[in-house]
């Protein structure tokens, strides 16, 4: 009898950004589950789901997410079927996917933190989200300073980018600029 394997691609229904423990987005299973906290995406060429996966756990992915889900209240944001269906993600075929498994792979014995730590830690260039981050940003060539990025996501309990305004590093009008630096990012990726 044939083995049918299951490899889907699992994405969070739901994040809470303060959350004490969610820090994952997406995560891959080659077994058939049944989840009312994810939703489960099957990919037609297979070798997507390290580069997908990836992304989705990238500062990029969570900003995209952020994007197309429904913030609540506070720091919930659910991601409903439709806007799942719409939500922007790289192309997967871009990168090699022999160069997506081995980073996936080197990563995978490591714990992402809840957001808030993975965060602090990226301001101090540590972390497993940092390492995503820079695996993006090299392998796309990408000119992008995602430390504005860090210290927006990490204020406490909240995701509005009028509070990014009072960083404690003192950037005036930070938000403004972390939109537009998003915005080009995005204008480059979908260029190519």
């Amino acid at each position: 009898m044939t083995k049918v394997l299951y490899l889907v691609i699992l994405i969070a229904e739901n994040i809470h950004l303060g959350s004490k423990k969610e820090g994952v987005i997406s995560l891959i299973t080659e077994y058939p589950c049944l989840s009312n906290v994810f939703w489960e995406v099957r990919l037609n060429i297979d070798t997507w789901k390290y580069t997908l996966t990836l992304w989705l756990n990238s500062t990029f992915g969570l900003m995209l997410y952020l994007a197309f889900a429904i913030n609540s209240v506070g720091d919930d944001f659910i991601m409903k079927k439709g806007n799942l269906q719409s939500l922007l993600v790289i192309d997967p075929g871009y990168i090699p996917s022999a160069t997506s498994k081995a980073i996936f792979n080197a990563l995978k014995t490591h714990t992402l933190l809840n957001f808030r730590k993975e965060f602090e830690l990226a301001c101090k260039k540590l972390g497993v989200r940092k390492q995503i981050d820079d695996f993006f940003i090299k392998v796309l060539n990408l000119n992008v300073n995602l430390a504005p990025y860090y210290e927006m996501l990490i204020l406490k309990n909240r995701f509005y980018f009028t509070k990014a305004l009072k960083c404690t590093n003192g950037i005036e009008k930070i938000s403004e600029v972390i939109l537009l630096e998003f915005l080009k990012v995005l204008t480059i990726l979908v260029r190519r």
